[in-house]
């Protein structure tokens, strides 16, 4: 497994560059900002809202340590729920980041910034000016 570059060595996990609900999943693991904002102090009489909901956990944690690193307080809430049908049962967990209303545009701004840009054209760069001549 370990030669194996699509596979994590560790857990065997299929590893793949492919956008995750249309977020650049290399953005969201490496683009920290160098230092740490200080999150504001949400008080409790403050509305909260939801700003994004997934049922990938992986997903929620990096989008939660991003909005963290940029000084926007959020928390993850989690919930399960359970199917039965005949003989088979299935559990699922839904994951919810909750913000304060007053942060949202900029939770809302951070997600965008991790978010795959729209690809135009055939992919291939025009040459520079300095290239062309």
């Amino acid at each position: 497994m370990r030669a194996t570059p699509q596979r994590c060595p560790e857990c065997g996990w299929i590893v793949t560059d492919a956008p995750v609900e249309g977020f650049d999943l290399e953005k969201l693991r490496e683009d920290w900002p160098t230092t740490s904002i200080a999150c504001r102090k949400v008080e409790p009489w403050e509305e909260l809202v939801i700003v994004y909901e997934t049922d990938n956990g992986w997903l929620a944690q990096l989008l939660a340590e991003q909005f963290l690193a940029r000084g926007v307080w959020c928390e993850t809430t989690r919930t399960r729920r359970t199917e039965v049908a005949g003989a088979v049962t299935r559990s699922f967990v839904h994951f919810a980041i909750v913000v304060a209303k007053d942060d949202s545009d900029a939770a809302l701004a951070i997600m965008a910034r991790c978010r795959m840009r729209a690809s135009s054209g055939t992919g291939v760069k025009a040459p520079s000016e300095e290239q062309a001549m």
